[in-house]
């Protein structure tokens, strides 16, 4: 009999989150737990207790060696996601040898650059334009066409 009411634990341990959804599944079989007793079951029909506290214990041991080994799946997932971006980039930039990965990190290079040139640009123009600024009415022109530029830049920026 003892064999069958751990191969049930084992089955509700391996199935349960935690020690209340254990119990749950355990009862669901018609086993009855012994008040003020740590893990101990009584199986249907039968009058004595069974303990089952160290199987829990094993269960609880299984499920951290689990955790521990899932960290490692994880950095390897990471790994895999990063040579799959690697990869994505290769193909949707058709580059198929160094020489062209040297040229394509110059266009990139190249196009950040004129990104930062033209951001410096609208700040020094922002700068002036604020500098000037003598009355209220002044500040809300100056104020109104900041938000007008930036929608503008925004609507370029997204291709609209």
């Amino acid at each position: 009999m003892k064999d069958i009411i751990l191969r049930d634990a084992k089955m509700c341990a391996y199935v349960a989150g935690n020690v209340e959804h254990f119990k749950y599944l355990m009862k669901r079989l018609g086993y009855i737990f012994k008040k003020d007793a740590w893990m101990e079951v009584q199986a249907p029909g039968f009058p004595y207790y069974h303990k089952l506290a160290k199987l829990y214990r094993l269960r609880i041991v299984e499920q951290k060696c689990f955790v521990v080994g899932g960290a490692k799946y994880t950095e390897d997932l990471k790994r895999f996601h990063q040579l799959q971006d690697e990869y994505l980039l290769l193909v949707n930039n058709d580059i198929k040898s160094v020489e062209d990965l040297v040229d394509f990190i110059n266009e990139q290079e190249e196009k950040i650059q004129q990104i930062e040139d033209r951001q410096h640009e609208i700040y020094r123009e922002s700068s002036s334009r604020k500098r000037k600024i003598k009355t209220e009415a002044q500040y809300k022109d100056y104020d109104g066409s900041c938000l007008k530029s930036f929608f503008k830049r925004a609507q370029v920026v997204q291709g609209g």
